[in-house]
């Protein structure tokens, strides 16, 4: 099984960091087959620039635009997808094309696949159909265009599919789920590693819709209920000057730490230390950092929203109704013995078994395959 993926977010010399998830998705699909992937994407920015190198794609082609409007991006991404299939090396043949996050790479997938002429589908990781992209523009009716019957899309959870759905209007729509990986290599239990009681962590790219400031009000009400906890809060991102500022203005410094951004070592070891992995947010399409949590053995307490409930569960968390500090410091407090007494390794072993790369790979080759064989042109 040979598949090309072109990706409109993957990793690449400005942003090492972009799109992991992509990239581990790829990476587990290559024991079943050559996986080959092409960096495409279109970006609004304040000059012209075309990159064509660089990054672990196996070829890169970014252009940098100075507009924001819809519809030249949108055929600006197809003229990029068309000049790269016509000057590929044509003696590499591909069984399938996956176009990894539709928006504007598939807006014209008619046009695609009639040039590849092999099966094409979707690979969806974005939360903005949550939200509509925030935006009321025409283009948004360009964008539903996009899903159909015909074009199966594998999404990581149940409720991004859902999302997708509403979004487009449809009820009729192929979608496959297949979850988000874990570097169970990195994020896994350690027999010599003890939870410390009162302790917790949270980690996460600080930007809304997460919560952080209902972590650290529920600390100072637990220091209130006379409990003796110290939560670590590691990450970056545009909340951190008002996370900073609140922890500060309530006098938490001794007990909230801020050590900016983490390497994954370092992370794993702040979840199997901690007596409960802590993550508020208005809504998740899935929480990586929950289900790497969990493949540490530590319990999970969470907003029940989007993807969460999907693997977070009485058995290895809590789930919290509602994001009011008060409402997640009593149950905290109710909680406090529960979870240090669960059995970490049967959660561990649980959410390796699930989100594992050879797990994941294995059913993400299957869809492969699957669509191969149904929708061959």
């Amino acid at each position: 099984m040979r598949v090309l993926h072109i990706a409109n977010w993957y990793p690449h010399p400005d942003a090492p960091h972009e799109a992991p998830f992509v990239q581990r998705h790829v990476a587990a699909l290559r024991p079943y087959g050559d996986q080959v992937v092409w960096h495409i994407a279109v970006r609004p920015g304040r000059a012209w620039s075309w990159v064509r190198s660089g990054g672990p794609a196996d070829r890169t082609s970014i252009l940098n635009v100075r507009t924001k409007k819809w519809h030249a991006i949108e055929w600006l991404t197809l003229l990029l997808v068309v000049h790269a299939w016509i000057t590929r090396d044509r003696s590499a043949r591909f069984d399938a094309i996956v176009l990894v996050i539709a928006y504007p790479l598939a807006v014209h997938w008619r046009i695609l696949r009639r040039l590849f002429g092999v099966p094409v589908l979707i690979s969806e990781h974005w939360s903005a159909y949550h939200s509509d992209f925030r935006s009321t523009s025409p283009g948004l009716e360009r964008t539903r265009r996009i899903f159909t019957p015909d074009l199966p899309v594998v999404c990581v959870s149940n409720a991004l599919g859902n999302d997708i759905a509403r979004f487009a209007r449809r009820n009729d729509l192929d979608l496959r789920i297949i979850p988000n990986i874990v570097d169970t290599t990195r994020f896994h239990p350690e027999r010599d590693t003890r939870p410390i009681a009162g302790r917790f962590f949270a980690i996460s790219g600080w930007r809304r819709p997460k919560r952080p400031e209902t972590l650290v009000l529920a600390m100072e009400r637990l220091c209130e209920m006379g409990l003796d906890v110290h939560l670590t809060i590691a990450g970056d991102g545009p909340l951190m000057p008002e996370i900073r500022a609140l922890v500060e203005a309530h006098g938490l410094g001794q007990r909230i730490d801020l050590p900016g951004r983490l390497g994954p070592e370092r992370a794993a070891r702040g979840m199997r230390e901690a007596h409960a992995f802590l993550h508020c947010s208005d809504y998740e399409t899935y929480s990586v950092v929950c289900a790497e949590a969990l493949c540490c053995g530590t319990p999970v307490f969470a907003s029940a929203v989007g993807g969460i409930p999907e693997f977070v569960h009485a058995g290895n968390g809590m789930l919290l109704p509602d994001n009011a500090p008060e409402t997640w410091a009593l149950r905290i407090r109710e909680d406090w013995d529960r979870a240090l007494g669960m059995d970490r390794k049967e959660i561990a072993g649980a959410m390796m078994a699930r989100s594992s790369a050879a797990s994941v790979g294995e059913r993400y080759a299957q869809v492969i395959q699957s669509c191969i064989g149904d929708r061959r042109p």
